[in-house]
């Protein structure tokens, strides 16, 4: 295994559905596992001593679905499996395998009521339940990965042709600081990126082909409803407001971006929640 693949490893991601909700995957689970075995009707299966086939289907089902609320809500209480910030492909798989071994030991363990007990005492049965459930309940775990395929990717670059210059309004932008004789002005396309610090707000403007700092006592909330009639700046991270037309370069995944802007070495980020917003903005008017 090379590197890139260790590294695909450790790449965070959310949490699978079912794993992050374990009373309504539970019934996912519950509905899955019903419906496949009257559709599909695996091999081995058939009615138990005191019902049908499909009420039996449904206490297998039930056993199976209350087997795995249990362990996904222990799983969510143990602090290696709770870490949403950790959480990568490796815990992700880590904690599929405990829930279906779970699953398979509590439908083993069920057969004992459903079904005559003789003979149902040995390895033999036990592996053939545990691998008939971990064979069938994989494919709901793997629809919710593969709806989250494309945020443990590895990271890409992308770099943003600059926009047409828009021509200069004939007003500027007043900041109105909460200091009353301090105010800033500025014309909306100086503006580089506006980086929130405490109490003040740190403005970084590009005139005549230099990047100066101005600086004012305010709250980056303030500032932004100031801004708010300048759709092309944008909230890109609690403490970052962003001119989407400086952006010269992008990097990152759907879990978050880094931004590098005109006469800006530092990385500006784009959180997680923020991003599906930043790109519709980002591919408007270009």
């Amino acid at each position: 295994m090379n590197e890139n693949s260790f590294a695909l490893l450790k790449n965070p991601l959310p949490r699978n559905y079912i794993l992050k909700n374990p009373l309504k995957g539970s019934l996912v689970l519950y509905v899955f596992f019903f419906g496949f075995t009257l559709i599909y009707r695996p091999l081995g299966t058939h009615p138990g001593r005191f019902s049908g086939y499909e009420l039996t289907m449904a206490f297998y089902a039930l056993f199976a679905a209350l087997s795995a609320f249990g362990m996904l809500t222990l799983l969510n209480r143990s602090r290696w499996f709770s870490g949403e910030t950790s959480w990568n492909i490796t815990k992700e798989l880590a904690s599929v395998l405990c829930i279906l071994l779970t699953m398979g030991l509590a439908v083993y363990a069920a057969g004992f009521l459903l079904e005559e007990p003789a003979g149902r005492l040995n390895f033999s049965t036990l592996l053939n339940s545990v691998f008939n459930v971990a064979l069938a309940g994989f494919l709901p775990f793997l629809f919710f990965i593969l709806m989250n395929h494309r945020l443990w990717l590895p990271e890409s670059e992308v770099r943003i042709p600059e926009s047409p210059e828009a021509p200069r309004g004939p007003s500027k932008v007043n900041i109105i600081s909460q200091l009353k004789k301090e105010e800033l002005s500025f014309y909306p396309d100086e503006l580089i990126y506006a980086e929130s610090d405490g109490n003040y707000v740190h403005f970084y403007l590009l005139t005549e082909n230099k990047v100066h700092k101005r600086t004012i006592r305010n709250s980056i909330n303030q500032v932004e409803e100031q801004l708010a009639e300048y759709p092309r700046i944008f909230r890109t991270h609690r403490a970052f407001l962003v001119n989407l037309d400086k952006i010269r370069m992008r990097k990152g995944n759907s879990l978050g971006y880094q931004l590098k802007l005109v006469g800006i070495d530092e990385e500006i980020p784009v959180s997680r929640n923020n991003t599906r917003k930043f790109i519709q903005l980002l591919n408007s008017h270009r």
